[in-house]
């Protein structure tokens, strides 16, 4: 993996974690059944293949987070226009 994928793949990490503590914050059941995982995955001790097997179901998820913290980081920079579209926010017609 080059230096640009892998930065790229910290930046979203990063994002990700910031939205899992958001919805775990708003006490949304998501979020506590992927914190519940994760601790089950990092806390046992598997294989690098069954670590990334049990991975893949929590994945959209955890790119579910990180569009979640980028649109409540829009929220809260007063770039209310840029979080609007995003798919996940219902609108008020």
């Amino acid at each position: 993996m080059g230096t640009a994928a892998t930065a790229a793949t910290i930046v979203v990490a990063v994002l990700a974690a910031i939205g899992l503590v958001i919805r775990l914050v708003r006490n949304k059941l998501d979020a506590w059944y992927v914190a519940l995982s994760l601790g089950v995955v990092y806390g046992w001790v598997f294989s690098e293949d069954n670590t990334r097997r049990l991975l893949y179901p929590i994945l959209p998820l955890l790119l579910f987070y990180a569009g979640q913290a980028v649109a409540e980081a829009c929220m809260r920079l007063g770039r209310r226009q840029w979080a609007t579209g995003a798919p996940w926010e219902p609108r008020a017609w």
